[in-house]
């Protein structure tokens, strides 16, 4: 008797014998190779664009606290009521729909809750202190003398000569040179230790040192020929006559 493997010419002689052989599995037959590596590889790159997307909407969300105050609707206000109250340009009541997403702006809800940028808020107007003057500067036609204040939207009129250093309510200090002219347009205390400061330079020169600033406060000088923002703490700005 036959010890051996007895070799079947074809699979339906392997049945014929009552049993089946075990048949070598092709690698052809396998199907797709490793599929769980290529899922497990993917996997990461999801939860990683998720956290992003996520810190991105939150970082978003504190910019946008930081530049804006909470506002709660009262019974009868209207969008354009409330940019008529605080905003200090009102006919930009669009950018308040737009920030809030309020399709109809006539019809808000008592409670709800708004932001109003900071940049936009009317404030309280802050005066400026005379620190050193010299050679008859002049406010609004009005000779100035060391320690008297001056108001918002006054022009300040440096001669030949003469020069004038102003510290303003966040303790800034502004300096005008011989032969300047500048009008302080925006000396605005904001909400949340925030001010809006802008300075209009006609001609001259204008040094400034600039205390830190608080998130969403503004400080510029603006000439004929363009506006310049605050970039550092000292900076200065030339305006030919």
């Amino acid at each position: 008797m036959a010890t051996g493997w007895k070799r079947w010419s074809t699979p339906s002689a392997r049945h014929a014998a009552g049993r089946a052989v075990p048949r070598r599995r092709d690698r052809r037959d396998a199907g797709p190779a490793c599929p769980r590596v290529q899922r497990m590889s993917r996997a990461p790159s999801s939860v990683l664009f998720a956290t992003l997307l996520t810190a991105g909407v939150l970082s978003t969300a504190g910019a946008q606290g930081a530049d804006t105050v909470a506002h709660v609707v009262q019974r009868g206000e209207s969008l354009y009521r409330i940019a008529q109250e605080q905003l200090e340009e009102p006919s930009r009541w669009p950018e308040l729909a737009r920030l809030n997403r309020i399709a109809r702006p006539s019809r808000l809800q008592p409670g709800q809750r708004l932001l109003l940028p900071l940049a936009l808020m009317k404030g309280q107007a802050s005066p400026a202190t005379v620190a050193y003057v010299r050679g008859g500067v002049l406010a609004d036609g009005v000779a100035l003398r060391i320690g008297d204040r001056i108001a918002e939207a006054a022009t300040l009129t440096v001669p030949a000569q003469g020069f004038i250093s102003v510290t303003l309510a966040d303790g800034s200090l502004l300096q005008l040179q011989s032969g300047s002219v500048a009008r302080l347009v925006r000396l605005r205390e904001l909400p949340r230790e925030t001010r809006n400061t802008l300075i209009e330079l006609d001609r001259g020169r204008i040094d400034l040192r600039v205390s830190p600033q608080t998130p969403g406060s503004r400080f510029r000088v603006r000439t004929p020929l363009a506006t310049a923002g605050v970039r550092g703490t000292r900076f200065g700005v030339t305006m030919p006559a």
